[in-house]
């Protein structure tokens, strides 16, 4: 009998038979060795997230008063000693009777002068060139405090005219103007005026024999000493307080605006500070490797290309503390199950806080950390060699 030639199989048939036996097989292998490829590239142990440390410094007035001005804005980038606010602490009607008194006794010691002009012209007139150079001081005080107002009144106005609220009309922005333009000219006139009484009384002073006697008695020579202290007191106590900026750093938060009232202790500005000095993480329990000073630790960005640098451990706390929000946000309820459980005993509560270990941790080089950013930890093995560059 004639031997007949094998039926071909199709391809049809072929690719079935390889997609029931062969493809799944080559499908779970594929995934498994992806899942462990993500794993080990993009994922940390769910029990050591940390974040970088977010240095936060308020600025605020020791004293209550009105915000006079204010040079910065949000997100408006600071260094430590810039002027950040100015804050008037008194009422200008308190400065005002202070330096009415002043004014008045000031004058009383002018008309006790009289009776002496004529025989003692020589002499009284450069004590009568200290009383008028008084008197313009205690006027220009009074027009600085009230152009302090003005500015900030202005500012105020300008501010609610540009936001389109419809609370400030043109015609207030214009009085307001008015107002501060003409104060500011009264101010600039007086400076000029008490920069030409000291002048003056310097030439005279010049010109005077080094043995001249002021010619005046000693009680009204002692009272014209005690306003003009009385004076540098009262612009010393009643005089605008700068706040300046404590650290280098990015305005965060602004609270209070020019014209607004604040109380004392109260914060104006928040700044935060652009660069952080080192990570702080928390470990959750219950852990194998017991964490020590110095031991090296794998440092992964969340950011762009995950980043990963190593860095060491700067300090171990000494007790578990409570895991701060952010954090305790970023561990998930995973972590926080086996906090509570390992701790605790008995079932979840989502509202308990999460307990941790603190540590400290530098920050590793070249990698470009910000501040209260969240990145993946892994605790290396101590024998692993120096803290290498990131990559």
């Amino acid at each position: 009998m004639k031997r007949l030639p094998p039926i071909p199989t199709p391809p049809a048939l072929r690719w079935r038979e390889f997609r029931i036996r062969a493809l799944p097989v080559m499908v779970f292998i594929v995934a498994v060795v992806g899942v462990v490829w993500i794993w080990n590239r993009d994922l940390a142990a769910p029990t050591l997230v940390g974040e970088v440390e977010l240095r936060r410094a308020h600025v605020a007035s020791t004293l209550p008063g009105t915000v006079a001005k204010l040079t910065v804005d949000r997100f408006a980038t600071v260094r430590a000693g810039d002027l950040v606010a100015e804050v008037l602490v008194c009422d200008p009607r308190y400065l005002e009777s202070t330096l009415g008194v002043v004014k008045a006794e000031a004058e009383i010691l002018r008309l006790q002068l009289d009776p002496v002009v004529t025989s003692e012209r020589s002499r009284v007139d450069f004590q009568r060139l200290r009383l008028e150079l008084l008197n313009q001081k205690v006027l220009l005080a009074a027009g600085q405090m009230q152009l302090r107002y003005a500015e900030a009144e202005y500012d105020r106005i300008a501010t609610l005219r540009r936001e389109q609220s419809g609370i400030a009309s043109q015609s207030d922005l214009e009085i307001a103007l008015r107002d501060r333009d003409t104060l500011r000219s009264e101010v600039q006139t007086r400076e000029r005026l008490i920069r030409e009484l000291e002048a003056d009384m310097e030439r005279m002073r010049v010109s005077r024999p080094a043995n001249a006697t002021d010619g005046m008695p000693e009680g009204w020579r002692l009272a014209l000493e005690l306003q003009e202290q009385r004076l540098r007191q009262a612009l010393a106590e009643f005089g605008p307080v700068t706040l300046t900026a404590p650290i280098d750093g990015t305005v965060s938060t602004v609270y209070r605006n020019s014209g607004e009232n604040v109380a004392a202790g109260e914060p104006i500005v928040t700044i935060t500070a652009a660069r952080g000095e080192r990570i702080v993480a928390y470990l959750m329990p219950p852990w194998r490797q017991e964490p020590t000073v110095g031991a090296p630790v794998e440092v992964r960005s969340r950011s762009g290309q995950r980043p990963v640098g190593r860095a060491r451990i700067l300090e171990v706390g000494r007790h578990l503390d409570v895991v701060t929000p952010t954090l305790a946000y970023q561990l998930g309820a995973r972590a926080s199950s086996l906090a509570q459980n390992a701790l605790l005993g008995g079932p979840v509560n989502g509202n308990l806080p999460v307990p941790g270990l603190p540590l400290a941790i530098s920050l590793p080089e070249g990698l470009n950390l910000r501040p209260g950013e969240a990145v993946d930890l892994r605790l290396l093995p101590v024998s692993v060699a120096s803290p290498a560059p990131a990559n």
